[in-house]
Order: C-alpha cells, then structure tokens, then sequence
C-alpha cells in the first residue's frame, strides 16, 4: 500500500501532499523503503522505548510525543530539536470502547489540561514544536466529535504557546460502512468545515503576530480510503449441530481477521457457493434455499474465535468435501 501511494504521489503530483504516520520503527523503514522522503512522515508511536527513538530521530524522522515522561526524555536527550506533539482533546468519539483514544480512560496524548507543563519543558531545552497533533477514535460517522476535537486542538495551537508551528495534524478515524444500513463518513463536508475553522483561526493568529500565518492541515484518512477494499475468502469444512446452536467451521480465524474478537464487531458474510451455483452452475450438493442461523467460527484454540454469531444465511452452508 505503501508503494502504491508514493507512485501515485510521482504520478500526479497535482494530488494534496501524502505523508505516512508511522507507529514503529520497522514501519518508518517500511515507508523509507517506499519511497517517502523523510520529511514526509511522522512517527507517532506510545510508550516507546529510548532505543526505539533515538533510532527513528537518527533516521532524520519527525517525533510525534504523547507523554509528559517521554517528552522530558526526549528534550535532554535531544536538546533543540523539532517535534510534533499529540494531545488528548478530552473528546470521546469512536464505534467502540476499545478505539476510543479521546478522554480520561485513554493511555494516548498529553491532557489539555497539562498545556503549562509541556510549554516548561519546551522553552527549558529549546525544542522547536512544530506540529500539534490529536486522534479522538475510530469509526466516527459524524462531523460533529472531529469538529468539537479540531477546535479545542486551535485553541491551545497559538504562536504565543508554540512559535515555530507550522502544521495542525487533526488524526482520521472517518467511519466507513460495515452494516448495509450504515454509511460512510461525509468527509467532504467534514472537511468543508474543518478547512473553515482553520482559516479563521490562522486570521485570528495573522491579527495576534501581525503577519501573515498559514498552517498546514494534516489528516490521516487511510482506513476511509482502503478500509473496505479487502474481502476474506475462507472454506467451510465442519458443520455442528449442538443443543441450540449450528456451527460453521472454517479454514480460517481471529490471527487473519481479529476485529469480530477483539471488537465484536460486524462484517458482512456471503455464501460465495450459493452464489455460484445461483448463477447456473451445476453442483452435486443440493441446497436448502430456505435461511439458517450459523455461529460461524474460525479453527484457532479459544472460544472467542468467531467471526459471526447467530448470524442468519440465506442459504444454507455446506460444509467442503
């Protein structure tokens, strides 16, 4: 995926400019190798190690801080050095708990409220920030959570607080549609309004500086662009009929999709068999055409290897032979 955006970027140079967010080291490797120049990404890991960012700094690659801790031992490590800076909005958005990255029960970005103790710091060791950056969730459908997260990220992203600020990186999280009776983020008008808000405040800090300020905005839509684009194909090979319950056993499980375990989250199932032999292919299997309701599981050692529960088919499925 990689390399297909850095030849489309070379392609279409026209295109807005298209950087990588990073979480490790291996994937800053990953998009050097790729084809990114450095000033291109931006490495935004949590709870990293000291060996892990002398590396990535080393690499001549921007640092995305989101502690207090880390940011102390960045700034004696490298003393006026330019970074990046996450913080936590205090804004709780995203289709489950366990992607929520915004508010209290969060381990990710500095608390707004610790604003005091970041500018210490920073003006204490010289560091250059030159990006503020914040990511409320996952699975956002609405503009309303990024608009409110956007606005309390402006307000602390002021030339008074951060003199050498140049870009403004407001994360992704736009949801795309996994039930059919969902749809996708409106990232166009999300991102009518962001541009809005920040026009305004890039005139409030024109008035403030009296000069010219222009930041640069940076989103982080990659699971809106590819996130529907891949299909799982697995084969049936069990069927079991307990008390209550029909399971379909496949070839496959929560090492290849983690997301229903993890999440319970939804994915949609087709019978691709049923499908074929529909469009008038001949099959020695007779099927029922009436719909069943299938646990539909995968063959790794532990319960909560499922990907489907009670989930009706309109088919029924057979297992492989």
């Amino acid at each position: 995926f990689l390399q297909h955006l850095a030849v489309i970027h070379k392609l279409y140079p026209e295109l807005p400019q298209m950087c990588v967010d990073c979480v490790s080291p291996g994937e800053v490797l990953l998009a050097l190798r790729a084809g990114f120049e450095r000033s291109s990404i931006l490495f935004t890991a949590n709870n990293i190690t000291d060996t892990e960012m002398k590396f990535v700094y080393k690499l001549g690659v921007l640092c995305n801080i989101g502690s207090l801790s880390r940011l102390r031992k960045f700034a004696k490590t490298f003393p006026g050095s330019s970074l990046c800076l996450r913080f936590n909005p205090d804004v709780v958005a995203g289709e489950n708990v366990k992607v929520q990255t915004g508010g209290d029960n969060t381990k990710f970005g500095i608390h707004l409220s610790k604003l005091s103790k970041v500018i210490e710091i920073s003006k204490r060791y010289n560091l250059k920030i030159v990006g503020v950056h914040e990511h409320t969730g996952s699975g956002i459908g609405s503009a309303q959570a990024i608009i409110k997260s956007a606005k309390r990220l402006l307000s602390i992203a002021t030339f008074e607080n951060f003199p050498h600020l140049k870009f403004v990186d407001l994360g992704g999280g736009f949801k795309i549609a996994y039930r059919p009776s969902e749809k996708r983020a409106p990232i166009g008008s999300i991102g009518k309004e962001v541009c809005k808000i920040l026009r305004q405040h890039e005139q409030e800090q024109s008035k403030i500086q009296k000069r010219n300020i222009s930041l640069s905005l940076y989103l982080e839509p990659g699971k809106w662009l590819v996130g529907d684009c891949g299909r799982l194909a697995v084969t049936v090979n069990t069927i079991k009929h307990n008390k209550s319950r029909t399971y379909a056993g496949t070839n496959s499980g929560f090492n290849h999709l983690i997301r229903p375990t993890l999440y319970d989250a939804y994915h949609k199932i087709i019978n691709i068999t049923a499908l074929y032999e529909a469009s008038g292919k001949k099959s020695e299997n007779k099927r029922k055409k009436q719909s069943k309701v299938y646990d539909i599981c995968g063959n790794i050692c532990e319960t909560g290897d499922v990907f489907a529960k009670q989930r009706e088919m309109p088919e029924e499925i057979l297992e492989e032979t």
